[in-house]
């Protein structure tokens, strides 16, 4: 397990789909001035990111892998397109998911994500990275949070992102695991309660006052009111807050380079306040 360190500063990633592709944006910016967190807290999207990036790949491995060799198709039950041309939000709101859903408890082939993730993390153990790791999950049969902090990682990454209705939940000791994001988001409290001392959050969830276009954008703010209110309670144990929102929605994964970018771009507006917590980087 990890040690013990004074002005321990953990890095806390929220979730959001596609949008949270600007998670790598922000670590590359990281890896490029030499910002090392102690602790890396995420959720969903933070962390599927944050936990391949907690095992010592570099952002350039994670991206190269993306657009190299990921297709889509070999993940989910689909018959028509990859990655690239494929988005996720217009097909939540075809026929063929709602029959899938009315059938399936998601719409991922089964252990095919947890095998892709095994590979990516060389199925390390959480309490075996360098740098502490946590992400949380919702166990739908007691409605309560459940925090993996130990075991293995590419299980605590899967049940993390396991959006209700679209991806099939992780059964664990009794539990029925979800996305974390169900109940709190960005889960601040997590690093406050493992004594952080100096907290950086990144949220790209959009704070959505504006117009609903569809029912996916109705299902998605349903989902994730409860970590909307969390997330203005959260912030006051914060001491930087990134807002990487607003590059893409929920489901458009085939805007890789334009949320990376956006995320990239919003790390480095910070810069100033990134070099002070980290003793200027470099």
């Amino acid at each position: 397990m990890w040690k013990k360190k004074k002005n321990k500063i953990s890095l806390v990633l929220a979730g959001g789909g596609a949008k949270g592709i600007a998670h790598a944006g922000v670590l590359k910016f990281f890896e490029e001035k030499g910002y090392k967190p102690d602790m890396i807290v995420g959720t969903s999207m933070g962390a599927i990111i944050g936990g391949i990036w907690a095992t010592g790949k570099s952002i350039d491995d994670l991206k190269e892998f993306y657009k190299e060799q990921f297709t889509l198709k070999n993940y989910i039950n689909l018959r028509i397109v990859s990655m690239f041309d494929f988005s996720l939000s217009k097909f939540l709101m075809g026929p063929e998911a709602f029959f899938r859903m009315g059938n399936s408890l998601g719409i991922d082939k089964p252990g095919r994500l947890l095998e892709l993730f095994g590979e990516l993390t060389d199925d390390k153990n959480i309490e075996d990275l360098d740098v502490e790791f946590y992400c949380n999950t919702v166990d739908l049969k007691s409605s309560k949070e459940y925090i993996f902090e130990k075991g293995n990682l590419a299980e605590a990454i899967r049940a993390s992102m396991s959006v209700p209705g679209v991806f099939i939940p992780v059964e664990k000791d009794g539990m029925m695991l979800v996305d974390g994001g169900v109940m709190d988001n960005m889960p601040v409290k997590i690093a406050k309660d493992h004594d952080a001392d100096t907290i950086i959050a990144v949220d790209v969830m959009d704070n959505h006052t504006g117009e609903f276009k569809n029912a996916f954008d109705v299902i998605s703010r349903v989902m994730w009111v409860n970590s909307i209110r969390m997330l203005h309670e959260n912030k006051k144990y914060v001491d930087l807050f990134m807002d990487a929102s607003g590059a893409a929605g929920f489901g458009d994964f085939d805007k890789f380079e334009k949320v990376f970018e956006h995320g990239y771009n919003v790390a480095k507006k910070n810069e100033k306040k990134l070099d002070k917590i980290f003793g200027n980087g470099k």
